[in-house]
């Protein structure tokens, strides 16, 4: 998700909505899916790599170089590191939507204003 604009909330709180809030929520659910969904694929990649690995090593007929074994163990690593990653920035997204909602409830009582501000700024450019 490109990184909410202080604007942007200025102008949700100018369109004096009843679903603002409703609006704002469903853009951090959305992408906090979007992340979700992410993180479990790269994780269940992950493990399936290793699921992997490890079943060849125990299988007695495979042939298996070293190199291949730090690879895929990489692989996997990386995958992971990845993906704790994105769930890492899923709590610096709630402390956004946090703060994105504090500003709208603080903003939606200079509504009016704020519309007739924005409306002017677009007057003059």
């Amino acid at each position: 998700m490109r990184a909410l604009q202080v604007g942007d909330v200025l102008d949700l709180a100018a369109a004096q909505s009843d679903e603002a809030e409703d609006r704002l929520e469903k853009l951090f659910e959305w992408d906090f899916e979007r992340t979700m969904t992410t993180v479990r694929l790269l994780f269940a990649a992950a493990g399936s790599l290793l699921v992997a690995l490890f079943a060849a090593l125990f299988r007695e007929d495979a042939v298996i170089n070293t190199w291949q074994v730090v690879a895929i163990g990489g692989s996997s690593g990386v995958l992971t590191f990845v993906g704790a990653a994105l769930l890492r920035r899923t709590r610096t997204a709630h402390r956004e939507y946090i703060a994105a909602l504090q500003l709208l409830n603080a903003a939606e009582a200079l509504g009016p204003l704020l519309a007739r501000y924005l409306a002017e700024r677009a007057r003059s450019q």
